[in-house]
């Protein structure tokens, strides 16, 4: 059995307010994508606006920033739950993750699709989960890179002790597939947000990994 996470990625904070109204009472956990326009070239509302909207879920903060260190406070703010960092940020791993450790996170470290697994080595005493990225992060509505899936696969093999996410491109369609090559967690934006009816769509995945 997996796990369907959806989220949200967005600009807007009358976006958020209103996606967030469609997940309640149909997801306990939500993601929060947060950009800053240097890790990747978009941008996103802030944690204070997350802040000031309060969301009634266990969230993942999904840190897609070049200096992940600034953002934990208001991470510890929200109530994270689990906070998700990039291997290709600049930020120095190890003091990262042992603030993150105190801070009470689950710490996850985001491969993106160009980077290989094995980057999480030096620092699998230190976190939790690994989170593969199976489209190019900064969008939603891109395409599931297949190549993942032996991502995931070589995840659960290399570090058999930790969880591991995908994020990017998961639908109806390849969601079984993900779930059986070892995902414990999928991570859901645009297979929610593109259908006329979200609330049903995340319904329907979650059917699809139990």
């Amino acid at each position: 059995m997996s796990v369907v996470i959806p989220s949200i990625l967005t600009d807007e904070i009358s976006d958020l307010e209103t996606k967030a109204r469609v997940l309640e009472g149909v997801s306990e956990r939500l993601e929060i994508d947060v950009m800053d326009g240097t890790l990747v070239p978009e941008r996103s509302v802030s944690l204070n606006d997350v802040k000031r909207v309060g969301l009634p879920f266990s969230l993942n903060i999904h840190l897609m920033v070049k200096d992940p260190a600034l953002y934990l406070p208001w991470c510890s703010d929200l109530g994270a739950f689990s906070v998700a960092v990039h291997t290709e940020s600049e930020a120095n791993m190890e003091s990262l993750l042992s603030e993150m450790k105190t801070r009470g996170f689950e710490r996850i470290l985001a491969v993106n699709p160009e980077t290989e697994v094995d980057s999480v080595s030096p620092f699998e005493d230190l976190i939790e989960g690994i989170l593969i990225m199976s489209v190019v992060p900064g969008a939603q509505g891109r395409k599931f890179a297949e190549s993942s899936l032996l991502k995931i696969r070589e995840a659960k093999e290399r570090f058999p002790n930790h969880i591991v996410g995908v994020d990017g491109g998961v639908n109806e369609e390849n969601v079984r597939e993900i779930m059986e090559a070892g995902a414990d967690y999928m991570v859901v934006g645009s297979a929610i947000w593109k259908s006329a009816e979200p609330k049903q769509a995340l319904k329907r995945l979650q059917a699809m990994v139990q």
